[in-house]
Protein backbone atom coordinates (compact mmCIF):
# COMPACT_ATOMS: atom_id res chain seq x y z
CA UNK A 1 0.00 0.00 0.00
CA UNK A 2 0.98 3.68 0.03
CA UNK A 3 3.72 4.86 2.36
CA UNK A 4 3.41 8.01 4.48
CA UNK A 5 6.52 9.55 6.01
CA UNK A 6 6.89 12.51 8.36
CA UNK A 7 9.93 14.60 9.17
CA UNK A 8 10.35 17.42 11.66
CA UNK A 9 12.45 20.49 10.84
CA UNK A 10 14.07 18.77 7.86
CA UNK A 11 15.21 15.78 9.91
CA UNK A 12 15.16 12.09 9.08
CA UNK A 13 11.77 11.03 7.61
CA UNK A 14 9.90 8.38 9.59
CA UNK A 15 7.17 6.12 8.19
CA UNK A 16 3.75 6.23 9.81
CA UNK A 17 0.56 4.27 9.26
CA UNK A 18 -3.01 5.48 9.59
CA UNK A 19 -4.24 5.19 13.16
CA UNK A 20 -0.72 4.88 14.58
CA UNK A 21 1.21 7.25 16.80
CA UNK A 22 4.78 8.27 16.05
CA UNK A 23 7.43 9.91 18.19
CA UNK A 24 9.54 12.25 16.07
CA UNK A 25 13.19 13.21 16.46
CA UNK A 26 12.35 16.27 18.60
CA UNK A 27 10.30 14.13 20.98
CA UNK A 28 6.91 15.35 19.76
CA UNK A 29 4.19 12.78 19.23
CA UNK A 30 1.79 12.76 16.30
CA UNK A 31 -1.01 10.46 15.21
CA UNK A 32 -2.12 9.85 11.61
CA UNK A 33 -5.90 10.23 11.46
CA UNK A 34 -6.93 9.96 7.80
CA UNK A 35 -5.60 10.26 4.26
CA UNK A 36 -7.24 11.99 1.27
CA UNK A 37 -5.58 11.31 -2.12
CA UNK A 38 -7.31 14.22 -3.93
CA UNK A 39 -7.85 16.79 -1.20
CA UNK A 40 -10.41 19.55 -1.49
CA UNK A 41 -12.35 21.59 1.03
CA UNK A 42 -16.11 22.04 0.74
CA UNK A 43 -16.77 25.55 2.03
CA UNK A 44 -20.54 25.09 2.13
CA UNK A 45 -20.35 21.91 4.22
CA UNK A 46 -17.16 23.01 6.00
CA UNK A 47 -15.52 19.65 5.55
CA UNK A 48 -12.53 18.16 3.76
CA UNK A 49 -13.13 15.44 1.19
CA UNK A 50 -11.44 13.69 -1.74
CA UNK A 51 -12.49 14.38 -5.33
CA UNK A 52 -11.17 11.02 -6.57
CA UNK A 53 -9.01 8.04 -5.66
CA UNK A 54 -6.08 9.35 -7.68
CA UNK A 55 -3.22 10.99 -5.72
CA UNK A 56 -3.62 14.42 -7.33
CA UNK A 57 -3.30 16.35 -4.05
CA UNK A 58 -2.30 13.90 -1.30
CA UNK A 59 -3.06 15.14 2.19
CA UNK A 60 -2.64 13.56 5.63
CA UNK A 61 -4.57 14.69 8.69
CA UNK A 62 -2.58 14.36 11.90
CA UNK A 63 -3.15 15.05 15.55
CA UNK A 64 -0.30 16.53 17.54
CA UNK A 65 0.04 15.75 21.22
CA UNK A 66 -2.31 18.08 23.03
CA UNK A 67 -5.27 17.58 20.66
CA UNK A 68 -4.27 20.00 17.88
CA UNK A 69 -5.22 18.75 14.40
CA UNK A 70 -3.83 19.86 11.07
CA UNK A 71 -3.56 18.82 7.43
CA UNK A 72 -0.18 18.13 5.83
CA UNK A 73 0.15 18.27 2.04
CA UNK A 74 2.68 16.30 0.02
CA UNK A 75 2.83 19.02 -2.63
CA UNK A 76 3.51 21.70 0.00
CA UNK A 77 6.13 20.24 2.34
CA UNK A 78 6.75 22.30 5.46
CA UNK A 79 3.57 24.36 5.06
CA UNK A 80 1.76 24.33 8.42
CA UNK A 81 -0.99 26.92 7.73
CA UNK A 82 0.25 28.99 10.68
CA UNK A 83 -0.43 26.23 13.19
CA UNK A 84 1.59 26.18 16.39
CA UNK A 85 3.81 23.20 17.06
CA UNK A 86 6.63 21.38 15.28
CA UNK A 87 7.43 22.16 11.63
CA UNK A 88 6.44 18.95 9.87
CA UNK A 89 7.05 17.80 6.31
CA UNK A 90 4.92 15.10 4.71
CA UNK A 91 6.00 12.78 1.89
CA UNK A 92 3.57 10.47 0.12
CA UNK A 93 4.86 7.48 -1.87
CA UNK A 94 2.29 5.37 -3.76
CA UNK A 95 2.87 1.65 -3.99
CA UNK A 96 4.84 1.41 -0.76
CA UNK A 97 8.10 2.88 -2.13
CA UNK A 98 9.96 5.10 0.24
CA UNK A 99 11.61 8.27 -0.97
CA UNK A 100 15.02 6.53 -0.86
CA UNK A 101 14.02 3.47 -2.92
CA UNK A 102 15.31 3.33 -6.51
CA UNK A 103 14.42 0.65 -9.07
CA UNK A 104 16.64 0.08 -12.12
CA UNK A 105 15.36 -2.41 -14.69
CA UNK A 106 17.82 -4.23 -16.96
CA UNK A 107 15.96 -5.82 -19.85
CA UNK A 108 19.10 -7.38 -21.33
CA UNK A 109 20.02 -9.13 -18.08
CA UNK A 110 16.42 -9.76 -17.03
CA UNK A 111 16.70 -8.41 -13.51
CA UNK A 112 15.84 -5.42 -11.33
CA UNK A 113 18.27 -3.51 -9.16
CA UNK A 114 16.55 -2.38 -5.95
CA UNK A 115 18.50 0.29 -4.08
CA UNK A 116 17.36 1.24 -0.59
CA UNK A 117 19.69 3.84 0.80
CA UNK A 118 23.16 2.28 0.54
CA UNK A 119 21.91 -1.30 0.15
CA UNK A 120 21.54 -2.91 -3.28
CA UNK A 121 19.54 -6.01 -4.13
CA UNK A 122 19.26 -7.72 -7.51
CA UNK A 123 15.92 -9.45 -8.11
CA UNK A 124 15.11 -11.58 -11.19
CA UNK A 125 12.52 -9.95 -13.44
CA UNK A 126 9.53 -12.16 -14.21
CA UNK A 127 6.09 -11.45 -15.57
CA UNK A 128 3.53 -10.57 -12.87
CA UNK A 129 6.29 -10.32 -10.26
CA UNK A 130 5.96 -7.69 -7.54
CA UNK A 131 9.14 -5.97 -6.41
CA UNK A 132 9.14 -3.28 -3.72
CA UNK A 133 5.44 -2.66 -4.23
CA UNK A 134 5.70 -2.42 -8.04
CA UNK A 135 4.04 -5.10 -10.18
CA UNK A 136 5.82 -5.82 -13.46
CA UNK A 137 4.12 -7.00 -16.62
CA UNK A 138 5.45 -8.65 -19.74
CA UNK A 139 8.91 -7.71 -21.01
CA UNK A 140 9.01 -6.89 -24.74
CA UNK A 141 12.38 -7.33 -26.46
CA UNK A 142 11.51 -4.94 -29.30
CA UNK A 143 8.47 -2.97 -28.29
CA UNK A 144 6.19 -1.16 -30.69
CA UNK A 145 3.05 0.68 -29.74
CA UNK A 146 0.11 0.00 -32.04
CA UNK A 147 -3.29 1.60 -31.79
CA UNK A 148 -6.43 0.12 -33.28
CA UNK A 149 -9.27 2.50 -34.16
CA UNK A 150 -12.54 1.86 -32.37
CA UNK A 151 -15.90 3.58 -32.01
CA UNK A 152 -17.45 4.67 -28.73
CA UNK A 153 -21.01 4.58 -30.10
CA UNK A 154 -23.01 4.41 -33.33
CA UNK A 155 -23.68 8.17 -33.32
CA UNK A 156 -21.92 10.15 -36.06
CA UNK A 157 -20.16 12.53 -33.66
CA UNK A 158 -16.58 11.97 -34.78
CA UNK A 159 -16.69 9.89 -37.98
CA UNK A 160 -13.53 8.39 -39.43
CA UNK A 161 -12.66 5.85 -42.10
CA UNK A 162 -9.71 3.44 -42.21
CA UNK A 163 -8.20 3.20 -45.69
CA UNK A 164 -5.85 0.64 -47.18
CA UNK A 165 -3.99 2.58 -49.87
CA UNK A 166 -1.72 1.06 -52.53
CA UNK A 167 0.32 3.59 -54.49
CA UNK A 168 3.32 2.79 -56.72
CA UNK A 169 3.53 -0.72 -55.33
CA UNK A 170 3.57 0.40 -51.69
CA UNK A 171 0.66 -0.40 -49.39
CA UNK A 172 -0.26 1.15 -46.09
CA UNK A 173 -3.23 1.93 -43.91
CA UNK A 174 -4.26 5.39 -42.77
CA UNK A 175 -7.11 6.73 -40.68
CA UNK A 176 -8.94 9.75 -42.07
CA UNK A 177 -10.95 11.74 -39.51
CA UNK A 178 -13.61 14.08 -40.86
CA UNK A 179 -13.13 16.70 -38.14
CA UNK A 180 -9.38 17.05 -38.82
CA UNK A 181 -9.66 17.46 -42.60
CA UNK A 182 -6.53 15.37 -43.12
CA UNK A 183 -5.72 14.00 -46.54
CA UNK A 184 -3.63 11.35 -48.25
CA UNK A 185 -1.62 12.66 -51.20
CA UNK A 186 -1.01 10.17 -53.99
CA UNK A 187 1.88 10.10 -56.43
CA UNK A 188 -0.34 11.35 -59.30
CA UNK A 189 -1.03 14.57 -57.39
CA UNK A 190 -4.56 13.72 -56.24
CA UNK A 191 -5.58 13.88 -52.58
CA UNK A 192 -7.96 11.57 -50.75
CA UNK A 193 -10.04 13.28 -48.06
CA UNK A 194 -12.95 12.21 -45.90
CA UNK A 195 -15.91 14.48 -45.28
CA UNK A 196 -19.02 13.51 -43.32
CA UNK A 197 -22.27 15.17 -44.33
CA UNK A 198 -24.78 13.16 -42.34
CA UNK A 199 -28.07 12.63 -44.19
CA UNK A 200 -27.32 15.23 -46.86
CA UNK A 201 -27.79 13.87 -50.38
CA UNK A 202 -25.17 15.00 -52.86
CA UNK A 203 -27.01 13.79 -55.96
CA UNK A 204 -30.04 11.79 -56.97
CA UNK A 205 -31.02 10.26 -60.30
CA UNK A 206 -33.81 8.22 -61.84
CA UNK A 207 -33.55 5.25 -64.18
CA UNK A 208 -36.16 5.51 -66.92
CA UNK A 209 -37.54 3.03 -69.41
CA UNK A 210 -38.81 5.08 -72.39
CA UNK A 211 -41.12 3.73 -75.09
CA UNK A 212 -40.46 5.88 -78.16
CA UNK A 213 -42.69 4.55 -80.91
CA UNK A 214 -41.97 0.85 -81.15
CA UNK A 215 -38.49 1.13 -79.62
CA UNK A 216 -37.77 0.93 -75.91
CA UNK A 217 -34.66 2.49 -74.45
CA UNK A 218 -33.16 2.93 -71.01
CA UNK A 219 -32.09 6.39 -69.85
CA UNK A 220 -30.81 8.01 -66.66
CA UNK A 221 -32.11 11.45 -65.72
CA UNK A 222 -30.42 13.55 -63.04
CA UNK A 223 -30.21 17.14 -61.88
CA UNK A 224 -28.73 19.26 -64.70
CA UNK A 225 -28.77 16.18 -66.94
CA UNK A 226 -32.22 16.04 -68.62
CA UNK A 227 -33.34 13.41 -71.12
CA UNK A 228 -34.91 14.28 -74.49
CA UNK A 229 -37.97 12.36 -75.66
CA UNK A 230 -39.00 13.71 -79.03
CA UNK A 231 -39.80 17.40 -78.60
CA UNK A 232 -40.00 17.03 -74.83
CA UNK A 233 -37.30 17.34 -72.15
CA UNK A 234 -37.58 15.41 -68.90
CA UNK A 235 -36.00 17.07 -65.84
CA UNK A 236 -35.32 15.61 -62.38
CA UNK A 237 -36.95 18.04 -59.92
CA UNK A 238 -37.43 16.21 -56.59
CA UNK A 239 -37.42 12.87 -54.80
CA UNK A 240 -38.64 11.20 -51.60
CA UNK A 241 -35.78 10.03 -49.34
CA UNK A 242 -38.19 7.67 -47.55
CA UNK A 243 -39.47 6.09 -50.77
CA UNK A 244 -36.76 5.30 -53.33
CA UNK A 245 -39.44 4.27 -55.85
CA UNK A 246 -40.78 7.83 -56.06
CA UNK A 247 -39.17 10.35 -58.39
CA UNK A 248 -40.44 13.78 -59.38
CA UNK A 249 -40.01 14.59 -63.08
CA UNK A 250 -40.91 17.70 -65.03
CA UNK A 251 -41.75 17.50 -68.75
CA UNK A 252 -41.00 20.66 -70.76
CA UNK A 253 -41.78 21.33 -74.43
CA UNK A 254 -40.54 24.56 -76.00
CA UNK A 255 -41.28 24.69 -79.73
CA UNK A 256 -39.85 28.21 -80.04
CA UNK A 257 -36.41 27.39 -78.70
CA UNK A 258 -34.99 27.26 -82.26
CA UNK A 259 -36.06 30.84 -82.93
CA UNK A 260 -34.59 31.90 -79.59
CA UNK A 261 -31.16 30.57 -80.55
CA UNK A 262 -31.52 32.12 -84.00
CA UNK A 263 -32.18 35.48 -82.30
CA UNK A 264 -28.98 35.06 -80.28
CA UNK A 265 -27.12 34.50 -83.53
CA UNK A 266 -28.50 37.67 -85.12
CA UNK A 267 -27.63 39.64 -81.98
CA UNK A 268 -24.05 38.39 -82.20
CA UNK A 269 -23.83 39.40 -85.84
CA UNK A 270 -25.19 42.85 -84.96
CA UNK A 271 -22.54 43.34 -82.30
CA UNK A 272 -19.81 42.35 -84.75
CA UNK A 273 -21.21 44.80 -87.30
CA UNK A 274 -21.31 47.69 -84.80
CA UNK A 275 -17.78 47.11 -83.50
CA UNK A 276 -15.85 46.16 -86.62
CA UNK A 277 -17.82 46.82 -89.83
CA UNK A 278 -19.55 50.15 -89.14
CA UNK A 279 -16.36 52.05 -88.10
CA UNK A 280 -14.59 50.98 -91.29
CA UNK A 281 -17.50 52.11 -93.47
CA UNK A 282 -17.49 55.52 -91.78
CA UNK A 283 -13.76 55.93 -92.38
CA UNK A 284 -14.20 55.16 -96.10
CA UNK A 285 -16.99 57.73 -96.44
CA UNK A 286 -14.81 60.33 -94.76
Amino acid sequence: GPLHTLAVDGGEPRPIKLGEELTLADGSQVKALRFLPHFTYDIAKKEARSLSDRPMNPALEIEVAGGSKRWLFAHMPGHDHGKAGPKLSYVYSPGGLSAETILAVSGAEGNVLVRRGEEDEIVPLAEASEIAGVRFGKLYAQARLEREPATASEEMKNPAVLLQVTDQGKSGSTLLIASKQDGVRLSNGSVLTFEARGDEVKAFRSYLSILDGQARREEVVAVNAPVRVGDWMLYQVNYDPNDPKYSGLEAVRDPGVTWVFAGFGFMFLGVVYMIYVAPRLRRREA
